[in-house]
């Protein structure tokens, strides 16, 4: 049931890609660097076609009455604003897919309390 390169997590989902920096943390970003490496604009930050797949892991999930990890938003940010129109939809999906842990890394904490 494993679909990620990532040992914490079952699943890698990118309901939008592309990011900005906003701190120095953001140095040696390999979000950045892998995106460009396939010729993509890592500033220009845009829906994915990946929005279906966390109904087939949260079935999978179901089927085998375990709970699978997914890391969320791993060539992005969760809460960047570029992305504030598609996050609704994300948070229901999220919300739909009960068999599923959503692991949520940001770089805005700032903007956690103002989208949940």
């Amino acid at each position: 049931m494993k679909d990620t390169g990532i040992g914490w997590a079952h699943h890698t989902w990118n309901p939008w890609i592309g990011c900005n920096e906003v701190s120095r943390e953001c140095d040696g970003c390999y979000a950045r660097t892998m995106l460009e490496n396939k010729g993509q604009d890592f500033n220009l930050v845009h829906p994915s076609q990946t929005w279906a797949q966390p109904y087939i892991w949260n079935l999978q999930a179901a089927i085998t009455g375990h709970t699978a990890m997914v890391f969320t938003c791993s060539i992005s940010d969760f809460f960047h604003p570029n992305a504030d129109l598609w996050r609704p939809r994300a948070w229901e999906i999220m919300k739909e897919c009960s068999h599923l842990t959503w692991l949520v890394l940001t770089k805005r904490p700032e903007r956690i309390l103002e989208h949940l």
